[in-house]
Order: C-alpha cells, then structure tokens, then sequence
C-alpha cells in the first residue's frame, strides 16, 4: 500500500462524517441559510489568503522545476479560480465580494492558520505537503460523494461550485504522488509526523463546521471594537 493510501484508510471515519455533514447535503440540496453562505466565504477568503504565503514559501523549499511549477499553478488558483466559487455563493447569500473581505478569523481558522505555520516552520516539504493534501483532497471526495448519490443537480444553484471542486483531481493526484516519493527515504518517526499533520488538516479543512453552526468567538465584538480603535 502506498503511504498517500495508508492515509486517506486513516482518515476514512473523518470522510465519512464530512459527506454526512449539513453542509454538505445543503450543496447536494442547493439549499444552505444566507447567514451560513456569509460566514463560510469569510473565513474561506482568509483561509486562502493564508494558503498563498503558504506556497509562495513552498516556492522557495522546492527541490526542482515540476515543484515549482505544480505549487505555483496552485497559487494561480487561488488567485483566480477560486473566485468563480466565490461568485456563486456570494450570489446566493445575496453579498457582494468585497463587503466578505475583512472579517476577523474564527478560532478554528485561527488553529488551522498555526497549523499551516507549524508545516511550514518546520522546513520540512514532506510534512508541509502531507498539511496540504486534504485541502484538495476532501473537496474531492464530497463532491463525487454528491454526484454519485441521487441528488438532482438539474436546478441546483451550486452545480458550478460543485463542478469546480472537482478539478481538485489535478491538484489531489500530484500532491500524493509527491508524497508517495519523499515517503519511501522517510523515516518511521517522519511518517508519523506527516500522518498526523494530515489528519489534523483533514478536520480543520471543515470550515462549513464552523459556518453552518455559527461558531465563532465568544467576546467577537470586543476583537471588532479593538480592531476598529486601533485602525482609526
């Protein structure tokens, strides 16, 4: 079994919770609450903007040219693609995109935020790579978990979303295919390592858990009210 296998068997019960996920079948549905639409494309928006200095360090890690090229197509996604997604949700909830741009990290956004630094601090491209995976991995399961099921996708207003995630194959596919290389001179004590950064990944990457329960701060408008006096 490849190690990039031996992962996605480890995170099975966490892939199985996520195609179950509210979230989720309100995109199979094509139905989700405005004020859920508003707080996933926040904190996503953030989220990628992380992803960018993310990759732009990653740029500088790698050890030749298809790396180079592979990380800096992921950035050129972020930069451009990702807002077709955007687009559509902002449509939906009613917002534009530019009303979406400053809002304050959630404390989970924040966690996967530190635990994208700690990859990245750690120097080490496997553990950065194996942090990175299930990004677009676990938009790829769900949508094909949509697609195969028996949701009607003939009207449903997040078909283009849908239709975006899954070209996360070209992104999937290559990363664990890195992976599988730097895997077989790594250590067991790396191995370990790069499971877990995975794993944790594969639970943080639930931004819509957050956004569909509303989970956020507790002291939010004090953040809100500091931000603002500081900024004046």
């Amino acid at each position: 079994m490849k190690f990039s296998e031996q992962l996605q068997a480890q995170a099975k019960p966490i892939m199985d919770a996520i195609n179950k996920h509210p979230f989720v079948e309100g995109l199979a549905k094509g139905d989700l609450p405005k004020e859920v639409l508003i707080s996933y494309i926040q904190q996503d928006y953030l989220f990628l903007k992380k992803l960018r200095e993310v990759w732009a360090s990653t740029i500088r890690m790698s050890k030749n040219d298809e790396q180079v090229r592979f990380f800096w197509g992921i950035i050129e996604v972020i930069l451009d693609a990702e807002c077709n997604a955007y687009d559509t949700f902002c449509e939906q909830a009613g917002v534009k995109m530019k009303d979406m741009k400053n809002a304050i990290p959630s404390p989970k956004a924040y966690l996967y935020e530190a635990h994208l630094d700690q990859a990245v601090l750690s120097g080490n491209m496997f553990y950065l790579l194996a942090a990175f995976a299930p990004t677009p991995w676990t938009h790829l399961e769900f949508t094909r978990h949509i697609l195969d099921s028996d949701a009607d996708m003939t009207n449903n207003p997040f078909k283009p979303v849908l239709d975006f995630y899954l070209n996360e194959e070209n992104y999937a596919g290559p990363t664990f295919k890195f992976i599988d290389e730097m895997a077989k001179t790594a250590t067991k004590e790396e191995l370990a390592e790069a499971s877990q950064f995975f794993l944790k990944t594969c639970e943080l990457e639930q931004v819509w858990e957050q956004a569909y329960y509303q989970q956020d701060w507790h002291f939010k408008e004090v953040l809100e009210a500091s931000r603002l006096e500081m900024t004046r």
